[in-house]
Order: structure tokens, then sequence, then C-alpha cells
């Protein structure tokens, strides 16, 4: 539906997710799926010890406690869905089983570690073909998660949008948190929470011209404990790597994305297609305040004011298909 992603929901991404899946064909077009898969690459395993001073929070990066924030040996997630297809479309139910068990709080073995523990995912889709119009499709899916945070926001890793000057805002994708450098001192795994929606739209013209619409909503929620052990004491300091905060006026680390785009695509012949995509994104942070910052990428360190980031963007594709 667009020439650049515009939204994050969860996706099996570019690469791929490795697993091995059964179905079975009930008839009528239901059918029934199960399967075991890569929870550690493909799902981008992130359970972060926020005591552990490696990385840089927030930032860019890996997370706090980098060395102790990848699953051991993880168990395979368990995923699965009920399906119907028909000439309407299809839909389906989903669920999923995410293992995030974290490594130790040391440096050693005999530090300890959390308890093992599991995520979860739930979630529904549908698809309308011929909606409206022949050729015009609609889709929609909504999803819920708790330790699975990439079954509903593909990107694990720092959320630092900067604007002009001095301005940023910042988020962080997480399955878990937890706190401590000996099993006497340390915590349990807080699960994160996430919740998602996206649709899209598409519609023909004509057999040249279609123009699609999508947008999405996605939410990172961490309870008070998890929060506790990323902010410290507020009004303190907050407890975080990499990025020296000062006069934050509302440490959270719980952030919000949303986003609507539209592209119109021509085709004047089968192997040629002109199009222009059109896309704005929110960042809605729940921090306020300044920061401290370190150098990333381009940007250089310095004090920021942490606020809410728009983005726009505008992308023109000439592509001509050589190959069938």
């Amino acid at each position: 539906y667009g020439y650049s992603p515009s939204i994050w929901i969860g996706s099996t991404g570019v690469v791929g997710t490795d697993l091995i899946a059964y179905t079975w064909q009930l008839g009528n077009g239901w059918s029934a799926s199960i399967d075991i898969e890569d929870g550690r690459i493909g799902r981008n395993a992130n359970v972060n010890n926020v005591s552990v001073a490696t990385g840089a929070w927030l930032v860019g990066g890996p997370a706090p406690g980098a060395a102790n924030s990848i699953q051991p040996i993880p168990a395979p997630d368990i995923a699965g869905n009920i399906r119907v297809d028909q000439a309407w479309g299809s839909a389906q139910i989903m669920a999923a089983a995410h293992n995030m068990s974290a490594t130790y709080y040391g440096a050693t073995t005999l530090t300890g570690h959390p308890s093992d523990t599991y995520g979860w995912a739930i979630g529904a889709a549908f698809k309308l073909t011929n909606f409206l119009n022949p050729k015009d499709d609609l889709e929609f899916q909504i999803d819920y998660a708790k330790g699975a945070t990439s079954y509903v926001y593909s990107i694990y890793n720092a959320n630092a949008w900067y604007d002009s000057g001095n301005s940023v805002g910042l988020g962080w994708s997480s399955d878990g948190i937890y706190g401590g450098l000996t099993a006497a001192t340390g915590t349990s795994i807080e699960r994160t929470e996430a919740w998602g929606f996206a649709a899209a739209y598409q519609h023909y013209w004509n057999p040249q011209w279609r123009t699609s619409v999508v947008g999405g909503y996605t939410e990172i929620n961490y309870n008070a404990t998890a929060t506790a052990l990323i902010c410290g004491a507020v009004p303190a300091t907050p407890t975080i790597v990499g990025a020296s905060m000062s006069a934050v006026t509302n440490c959270s680390p719980n952030f919000s994305l949303s986003a609507i785009s539209t592209r119109t695509a021509w085709n004047p012949h089968p192997t040629l297609e002109i199009g222009l995509d059109l896309i704005y994104a929110h960042l809605d942070t729940a921090f306020g305040g300044t920061a401290t910052l370190a150098p990333s990428g381009a940007r250089p360190a310095g004090s920021y004011v942490i606020e809410d980031q728009d983005y726009w963007g505008i992308i023109l594709r000439v592509q001509k298909t050589l190959l069938p």
C-alpha cells in the first residue's frame, strides 16, 4: 500500500522469521495453523536489566544491560491462528506465546537470574476484497501483547526522533524490564504491554490508476514497577545510562506512535509504475523536561528539550520491470 512503511504493526519483516508450521484445511475455507518459530532473532527478544551500566538507554545502540538483555538458549515461540478464506476475503484470530527468559543479574553465574517467564500476544484481522468497487481492498488488524512486543510493534531499540535545533522525542520498546546485580537484590521481569491497530484501503480508479490510504496506532506501556526501575526516584535524575537527564517534569518510558499515509500509483504500461507516497507520523512521548544526550549519528552531544515530534515524508518512485 506504500513505498515505505508508515506504520509499525507487528509482522515478519523483510527478512522473515524462521519457523516450522503445519496447517490443517478444515473445509469450506476454514483452516487452523500452528508453528514454532525463532523468538530470539526473528522476534528480537529483548529483556533489559536497567541496573547494568552498559549501552545507551533511549538514545541509540544497545539497551541498558545489553550484555544481560539477550536470552541464553531460548525456547522457541509458539504461534497459531484460526482462519477463514472466502470469495469476500479472509479473516482470522491469532495468538502467540513468547519466551522472554533473561540471563544473569551480573557478570557471572553466581549472581543468579530472574525466573524464566513467557509473554503472550493475541490479535484479529480481516481483509475484504472487491470492497465497494471491483479490485478494491480493505484490511484491518488489531493486536495486544504482554511481554511479546514484536507481535504488535516491529521495531525494537531506541526511538529518538530529533527535530531541528535541540528538540527530541524519546521512547523505548522492550519485552520486559528487570533490575539488580545479584539474586538477593534483583527483581523479577516486569512484562511490557503493547497494543496497536492498522488499517488500509486501496481503490482502483481504473486499470492504470490506484490510490491507497494506510493508518495505524501503537502504544507501549510500562507498569509502575518497571517505570520506577527506569526512572528512579522522581523527580531525581532517572537511571538512564548514556543520557544524563535533568529537569525532567515527567519521567515515563511510555510512548505511542501514530501515522497515516497515502500512495497514488500510475501504470501507463504493465511494466512501468510511477507513484507518489505522502507520509505523516507522530511520536507522543510521556517524558518531559530536558536531557543531556550523548552523540547519536550526526547529532552532537548536548542539552535537548524532550517533546512530541512530527514527521513528514514524500517519496516519488519510478519503477521499470525488466523481467516478469
